[in-house]
C-alpha cells in the first residue's frame, strides 16, 4: 500500500523482487535486449542457446580466413536523434565511439547501362529520377512526399502501448499523425500494384529488384524514410562485433549465458510455466520463461500444448498470405582493387533457373569500406539471392553431394556474371560459401530458413502480435517474427517489450536506464 503514496526507488524495487528467475530462450538480439533490461529491473536471468555461440540470425561467420557478413548489412536506428539508438546503446550493440560508415543510398542500380540509386538525399533522388523518367514526374514527387510522410513514424521504445497511459498514447499518436494517411493506404497496397502507378518500364523494374513484388509497398517506403533520416548505417565490424558487445554487456551485469543448451519445451504446471526442459534431460526451474525463438520452434516445439498461440499456427497454413523470407547467401572475394566500387552495385541478367532459384538481377554488396571484411588483400562480397518455399523443398531433398553440386552451380553462375559485368577476370574472384536455407535451419531454428519473420504482404490482418500468450500466466513471446517483416529493430524493442511485461506481471515499477532517453523524456 505504500507504494500507492510514496515513489518506489530503485533500491526498493531491487528489494522487493527478491531475486525472481527469469529463463529466456533463445540468445539471439531480442533474448539478451530481453535479457539485459531483465537484468536492470533486478531479475536473475539465464539464457539457454542451441548455437555454440549468441546472436541467433545476427551472425557471421569465417571461411578460408575472411569473415562472412550473414545479417548486420546496415541497421536502422543509428541515428543518435532517433528512437532506437538508445536502446542500441543501452544494450551495447554500439554507440557514440563507434565506427558507423552511412549508408547513402538503398543501392546502385544498373538501367540500360546508366548508373541510378535509391538516395536517401531525397532532393537528389527527385532531381536524378525526374530528368532519367521525365513521364514519371508527377508520381516521382508523390513518391518522395510519402517518404517524407513516413519519417514521422514512431517505434514504441518506452514500452508496450497497450501497457501505456493515454498521455503518452496521445502524444505518441499526434506524432505519426502526418504519416498516418500514407500508412493505411499503402499497408494494403503491394508493391507490384504500387509500381504499376509509374509508367517507365525501367523504373517499374529498378523498384522491384529494390523490393520484390509480393511486398507490401509500407515496408518499401519506410526503408526508404530510414536512409531519409539518416538512420541506417553500417556498424564497423558487423553482426559478430554487434554480438559481442550485447554479450558483454549482459554478462557484465551479471547474467548467465549457456550455449549448446537445446530447449526442448517449456514445463507447465496447469496455466503457469514452472521452468524448461533442455534436450539432455535437465530440467531448469524459474519464475518467469521468456521464449525468443523462431515463431515455428515456440509455436509447435516450445509451446506445443498452448492453446493461446492457435492463431499464429494458422499463419503458417496460409502460405499466400504469410509468405516466408527465404534466401540464399552466396560469399566471395576479390583480388581486385573494389575501393571505387559501389558499397551495393545491382545488374540485370536474363532469367535463369539454377536449381529452383530464379535469378533475374544480382545485388553484389562490396565490403571494401571496412577492413573487417579485407583479408590478405581480398575484399569481401556478398549476395542475397530470393528463393520460395519451392526451392527450398527441392534443396532439402539433395543428397549431400547434389547439395553440394547445386552450391558449386549457384557459385559459379554468379560468380561469372559478377566479373562480366564489373570487366574483371574470374581468377580475380573466389568462392568462399553458399549458405542455403538449410543452413540458416541447421544452425538457428529458422523454419524452412527465413531469415527474418513472414514477408509483409498485403494480405496480412494484424501488424504486431503483443507476446502475450492467452491463457498463460507467465511466458512471453519476443523477437522478430512479432511484427511482420521482422529485422533487427523488432527484435530489439520486442525484447525491452518482454522484460517491461515481466515487471508489470511482478507488479513493478519498470526502470528505463538508456541515458539518452532519460535526457529526452
Amino acid at each position: 500500500m505504500l507504494s500507492l503514496f510514496f515513489p518506489i526507488g530503485k533500491d526498493d524495487n531491487f528489494r522487493m523482487l527478491q531475486r525472481k528467475k527469469v529463463i529466456i530462450v533463445g540468445a539471439g538480439v531480442s533474448g539478451l535486449t530481453a535479457g539485459i533490461y531483465c537484468l536492470d529491473n533486478g531479475f536473475d536471468v539465464a539464457i539457454y542457446e542451441k548455437h555454440a555461440i549468441p546472436g541467433g540470425e545476427c551472425t557471421g561467420w569465417y571461411r578460408k580466413g575472411s569473415y562472412i557478413e550473414g545479417c548486420a548489412h546496415w541497421v536502422i536506428g543509428t541515428n543518435p536523434k532517433g528512437d532506437l539508438y538508445p536502446l542500441w546503446e543501452h544494450i551495447g550493440a554500439f554507440d557514440e565511439k563507434t565506427k558507423i560508415y552511412p549508408t547513402e543510398s538503398l543501392s546502385d542500380f544498373d538501367v540500360n547501362g546508366k548508373t541510378l540509386s535509391l538516395w536517401g538525399d531525397l532532393s537528389q533522388l527527385e532531381k536524378e529520377f525526374c530528368e532519367s523518367f521525365p513521364e514519371d514526374k508527377r508520381q516521382i514527387r508523390r513518391f518522395i512526399k510519402s517518404i517524407k510522410a513516413y519519417s514521422h513514424v514512431k517505434i514504441p521504445t518506452r514500452g508496450p502501448l497497450s501497457q501505456m497511459n493515454p498521455f503518452y498514447l496521445m502524444n505518441f499518436s499526434l506524432k505519426m499523425a502526418p504519416m498516418v494517411p500514407s500508412f493505411l493506404k499503402y499497408k494494403k497496397m503491394s508493391m507490384g500494384e504500387y509500381v504499376q502507378k509509374f509508367k517507365n518500364e525501367d523504373l517499374r523494374n529498378l523498384l522491384l529488384r529494390a523490393m520484390k513484388a509480393s511486398y507490401n509497398a509500407h515496408s518499401f517506403l519506410y526503408v526508404m524514410q530510414s536512409l531519409y533520416r539518416k538512420d541506417a548505417g553500417v556498424i564497423e565490424g558487423g553482426s559478430i562485433r554487434m554480438v559481442s558487445n550485447i554479450r558483454d554487456r549482459f554478462l557484465s551485469l551479471g547474467g548467465s549465458l549457456y550455449c549448446n543448451r537445446p530447449v526442448q519445451k517449456v514445463i507447465f504446471d496447469g496455466d503457469k510455466a514452472t521452468g524448461i526442459l533442455l534436450e539432455n534431460g535437465d530440467r531448469i526451474d524459474g519464475d518467469y520463461v521468456i521464449v525468443a525463438t523462431d515463431a515455428h520452434h515456440a509455436c509447435f516445439d516450445l509451446l506445443a500444448d498452448a492453446p493461446g498461440l492457435d492463431h499464429f499456427r494458422k499463419k503458417y497454413e496460409k502460405p499466400i498470405e504469410y509468405p516466408l523470407n527465404i534466401g540464399f547467401t552466396v560469399a566471395f572475394r576479390t583480388s581486385h582493387n573494389v575501393t571505387d566500387f559501389s558499397k551495393m552495385d545491382d545488374f540485370r541478367v536474363e532469367e535463369t533457373v539454377i536449381h529452383g532459384v530464379k535469378i533475374n538481377h544480382i545485388p553484389v554488396r562490396n565490403y571494401a569500406f571496412d577492413s573487417t571484411y579485407i583479408h590478405d588483400g581480398k575484399t569481401l562480397l556478398t549476395i542475397l539471392l530470393d528463393a520460395t518455399e519451392e526451392s527450398y523443398q527441392e534443396w532439402k531433398k539433395m543428397s549431400k553431394e547434389e547439395y553440394a553440386a547445386a552450391k558449386e552451380d549457384l557459385a559459379e553462375f554468379i560468380k561469372g556474371k559478377i566479373a562480366g559485368y564489373w570487366k574483371i577476370g574470374p581468377e580475380e574472384i573466389e568462392t568462399l560459401d553458399v549458405a542455403t536455407p538449410l543452413t540458416y535451419e541447421r544452425y538457428c531454428n529458422a523454419y524452412h530458413g527465413s531469415y527474418m519473420s513472414f514477408i509483409a504482404t498485403k494480405h496480412n490482418k494484424t501488424l504486431m502480435e503483443s507476446g502475450k500468450i492467452k491463457g498463460i500466466k507467465n511466458v512471453i513471446l519476443s523477437g522478430q517474427w512479432l511484427m511482420f517483416p521482422g529485422g533487427l529493430p523488432i527484435a530489439l524493442f520486442t525484447g525491452k517489450h518482454a522484460a517491461y511485461r515481466v515487471c508489470k506481471l511482478e507488479r513493478k515499477r519498470f526502470i528505463h536506464n538508456e541515458k539518452r532517453a532519460q535526457k529526452r523524456n
